[in-house]
């Protein structure tokens, strides 16, 4: 086998062009965290999600646009449910 490049698959000649969906930051037993300073858009949950067992979040200075794509009105654009010591900030939402 030679060095260099790997092969790739053939395009999908039926529909070339294929949004590639994604989600945001999840967070689960997390403690300490700071999410600062990145830009979410285009995703199909929230940009910032945590569960109860969470504690010590700092969500600031961020960029969120076009979020909970195909979901039903009403998502928050962050969702820190019952986590413990949070602090969101500063976040430029738009829809």
């Amino acid at each position: 086998m030679k060095a260099g490049r790997g092969k790739l698959g053939a395009r999908n000649e039926k529909n070339p062009f294929t949004w590639d969906v994604g989600s945001g930051v999840i967070l689960k037993s997390a403690t300490d965290i700071t999410i600062s300073g990145n830009f979410f858009g285009k995703l199909t949950t929230e940009a910032v999600k945590a569960d109860e067992s969470c504690s010590g979040i700092l969500v600031s200075g961020n960029i969120m646009t076009e979020l909970n794509q195909g979901a039903q009105d009403g998502n928050k654009a962050i969702d820190l449910g019952r986590a413990k010591d949070v602090l969101v900030k500063d976040n430029l939402i738009r829809k």
